[in-house]
């Protein structure tokens, strides 16, 4: 028996996968950069089904990402276990430039962390400081621990306990010839280590490809089969298909995680088509198949595919909650903020059942900013919330966010300007702040008002009430394009994530600590 299955199976911002099966369960990593809590993980039972357990990185204490821009921060992180303990290595991508704008000697910082359950608690982390990315964890059948990551496939050695490289870093594998070879993962099978690598750089172009030795170090000889998985069809659904990780199940049978983006066209005056990745890249599933060479082939060559089967197992229901009421005591794994959270600047129990924020100097275009943000999971859908905020000073705002990053965003608020308030949409497309549009506010209700953001595919229309049942429309915005992977280029300014949805506060610049409280925040998706 056998069930069918859509990709991609974690859809949204879930880019880098790395998959570790532990018994009948398997647990998944995957990049969250300069969001915070950081490198959420997540359990299925079927591959296809999962739900999020917990976050690696939960102490804010312990590693400052205030300065860091966006995008930086985890890079591509892998989780593995042996011998009672799970282990996470991941790269902390730090800034190019000291805060007096001479050049880091430092960029990039290999990070390890392990624990005993895969949700935690995870310990102190550790660095090893050498340069690449995307490092992974390999143990050779004598029990020898070995990072691996780029440029190529790089090996270095560990002593036991993964605190301190003991030899030095060897390239064993250029990759089969594409360009940016990145991603390794190396694992055993029948006498052979299988080096797993993403090629062809993370936008369109992406691809797998894998090389085998009967020699840890090589010499490694590229698969006929390369590229594994590359998408080909500019008209598919999935494209930037790569980077993977490849699991075996109980009764022996292969599959690989990888990433995958879902572009929508956009026609812009005087420009052919371009394609936008709304939703980041997301995290797909692929069948591998061995030949009688003892070669693996993905989808037996056919390519990234949209729709696949799996043996029917034991399943666990993914389960956000369409509506969170902020009654618990601290807020549900779904949310993150930028960077390291201020803890004065929300309370869970001030206002027991609401999410106070207490508005704080840095707009959304700054690096101190702290939005509380989901992930924007689908191309069709709503999200909407009770807001009570009643601003005293001028130019202090709270209400909806449609988030990408500090460059691209929209604002949809209630704001005091000018003696009055105002329901205000605003958006910045890199260039700074622009009003769409603005009404007339009232003070009644003791400052109850409801706020919506409907959205469809590059389309977002935003609609107020004040009671929640008879809703008005302030505006429609047709081109959110800037909302994308590629929606904002600038020298040096990188773009890994996805579109968020959320709630803030922002004080106006004006150094006033006032507050809005939120009672409930719903986040529906539409067929």
């Amino acid at each position: 028996m056998a069930s069918e299955y859509v990709n991609p199976v974690l859809p949204g911002f879930r880019p880098d996968p790395s998959v570790v099966r532990v018994g009948t369960d398997y647990y998944m990593v995957n990049s969250t950069f300069h969001y915070f809590p950081g490198i959420v993980i997540s359990r299925s039972t079927d591959l296809v089904h999962w739900t999020d357990i917990g976050h690696v990185f939960t102490r804010s204490e312990w590693l400052d990402l205030s300065i860091l821009p966006d995008s930086r921060g985890f890079w591509a992180p892998d989780i593995s276990w042996h011998d009672g303990l799970y282990y996470i290595f991941v790269t902390l991508r730090l800034n190019e430039l000291k805060s007096d704008g001479t050049p880091a000697d430092l960029v990039r910082r290999q990070m390890i962390v392990t624990a005993e359950k895969p949700e935690g608690p995870w310990s102190r982390p550790r660095f090893i400081d050498i340069n690449g990315i995307d490092p992974s964890h390999f143990v050779d059948d004598d029990g020898s621990h070995y990072m691996v990551l780029n440029p190529g496939a790089t090996l270095v050695p560990l002593d036991r306990e993964c605190t301190k490289a003991i030899g030095k870093p060897v390239k064993i594998w250029e990759g089969s010839g594409g360009r940016a070879p990145e991603g390794p993962h190396i694992f055993r099978k029948e006498g052979w280590y299988h080096i797993v690598m993403a090629e062809g750089g993370t936008g369109f172009g992406h691809q797998i490809a894998t090389g085998r030795s009967r020699n840890l170090y090589g010499p490694y000889e590229s698969n006929p089969h390369n590229p594994l998985l590359k998408q080909t069809d500019p008209s598919a659904e999935l494209q930037r298909t790569g980077h993977g990780k490849f699991v075996m199940t109980p009764d022996g049978d292969w599959w690989t995680l990888y990433l995958c983006g879902r572009p929508l066209l956009f026609s812009r005056s005087g420009m052919e088509d371009d394609r936008f990745c709304v939703l980041g890249r997301e995290t797909a599933l692929a069948h591998v198949e061995w030949t009688d060479e003892q070669w693996p082939v993905i989808n037996g060559g056919k390519g990234p595919l949209l729709k696949g089967q799996v043996p029917d197992l034991p399943s666990d229901s993914r389960i956000i909650p369409e509506l969170d009421d902020f009654d618990g005591p601290e807020l549900g794994l779904q949310w993150y903020t930028p960077r390291n959270p201020d803890y004065s600047a929300f309370s869970l129990t001030e206002n027991p059942g609401h999410l106070r924020i207490y508005t704080r100097d840095g707009d959304l275009d700054t690096l101190s900013a702290k939005p509380f943000l989901r992930r924007q999971e689908h191309f069709s859908g709503s999200a909407s919330c009770r807001m009570i905020f009643l601003p005293g000073d001028e130019y202090i705002e709270a209400g909806l966010t449609a988030y990408y990053d500090t460059k691209t965003h929209m604002k949809f608020c209630r704001v005091r300007a000018n003696g009055r308030l105002w329901i205000r949409l605003s958006e910045n497309r890199g260039y700074g702040y622009r009003t769409l549009a603005e009404t007339p506010d009232s003070e009644q209700d003791k400052g109850v008002i409801y706020l919506e953001m409907r959205f469809r595919d590059l389309e977002r229309t935003f609609l107020w009430s004040w009671d929640g049942e008879n809703w008005i429309e302030l505006d429609t915005v047709r081109d959110c394009w800037f909302l994308s992977d590629e929606g904002f280029a600038m020298e040096g300014h990188k773009r890994f994530t996805g579109a968020m949805v959320g709630v803030y506060g922002y004080n106006g610049g004006k150094g006033t600590v006032e507050y809005a409280d939120f009672d409930w925040f719903r986040y529906r998706a539409s067929v």
